[in-house]
């Protein structure tokens, strides 16, 4: 296998997932053989499949969530997964948690019954069924007069691929209140640098009677993948919330100061299936459409990547000794 610290010192990507390590293990995070599992398995797969050529940025990352989070199609998790040793979520928190997705991926989980309900309720004509396509021009005039509700989940529901991102529902309200934009607000305050613009975004609701049932924790490296602006800890001092929750980076906030600042309150839990339901129904808010794409011409993944490697840099260079073999 060659050299693959050139890879690390050219890939911003590969960095954030190197600081992260760093900082997790710096605050006990996850137990100390965890890293080292991941990296060495990663090492060992790239040494078999590319036998002395060197695998670019994509490969790599590509071959971390394949360890992390099992193969596809099934993405069935690992062991990898879920070691944060973080207190579970209590009875006496929150009674409901926000969780974000495409409108896309949204419908696939949406019984034919609750289009045909919504249907009637925007009074856009029957029968109705969507066609899988972001540009059903039918489904989003339905979203559009009818932007919350209650959903049926399909039969086989199943959220997670592998893990739910959570955040506490109460606090996720507060902040989009009154916002002009409620797409773009939840995509910052959450993190979700990914989600680019005129993509439609819809925030479920999960119990936490339903999150109760599985497995759930801190995220770390592992669960992040290569979440681009994943963070194990922020700048903010003292930390806004406790030790059992992570937090989200405000990506409004680094753009226009550079400073990394907790946006929301997040944890990770495995798959969320009917079976975890109770009632039969959840939650729906539609937020709209983005107007507005980040980290691409400010606030990058190099900007981000720096700022991560600034709070210590010889503690980052030991986890690329590690990770290069």
């Amino acid at each position: 296998m060659p050299n693959l610290r050139v890879l690390f010192e050219k890939s911003y990507l590969l960095q954030i997932v190197a600081s992260n390590i760093r900082d997790g293990e710096g605050l006990g995070l996850h137990p100390d053989h965890l890293s080292d599992r991941v990296l060495t398995e990663v090492w060992t797969n790239l040494e078999l499949r590319f036998r002395g050529r060197m695998p670019t940025e994509q490969q790599y990352l590509v071959e971390l969530e394949h360890v992390c989070f099992g193969a596809l199609p099934e993405r069935a998790g690992s062991a990898h997964l879920l070691n944060c040793p973080s207190a579970p979520v209590a009875a006496d928190e929150d009674d409901w948690y926000s969780c974000v997705l495409t409108v896309a991926r949204w419908q696939g989980y949406v019984s034919t019954r609750t289009w045909h309900d919504l249907a009637r309720q925007a009074e856009v004509p029957l029968p109705f069924l969507p066609m899988g396509s972001i540009d059903d021009v039918a489904m989003y005039r339905i979203l559009n007069k009818v932007r919350t509700g209650a959903f049926a989940p399909k039969l086989d529901f199943s959220l997670g691929f592998p893990l739910v991102w959570i955040t506490p529902k109460a606090e996720f309200d507060r902040r989009r209140q009154g916002a002009a934009k409620p797409a773009d607000v939840a995509r910052d305050y959450l993190g979700l640098v990914h989600r680019a613009a005129d993509e439609h975004l819809v925030a479920i609701h999960l119990p936490a009677s339903a999150i109760q049932q599985v497995n759930a924790a801190r995220p770390t490296f592992a669960d992040a993948g290569h979440h681009r602006r994943f963070m194990v800890s922020a700048d903010d001092t003292p930390p806004v919330y406790p030790a059992h929750w992570g937090q989200t980076l405000d990506l409004e906030c680094f753009e226009d100061s550079g400073r990394r600042s907790s946006g929301a309150a997040e944890r990770v839990c495995a798959r969320i299936e009917a079976k975890h339901l109770v009632g039969g129904t959840l939650p729906f808010e539609y937020l709209g459409r983005l107007e507005r794409t980040r980290g691409e011409m400010r606030a990058t993944d190099k900007d981000f990547a720096k700022c991560q490697i600034a709070r210590d840099p010889d503690r980052f260079a030991q986890v690329v000794d590690r990770a290069v073999g």
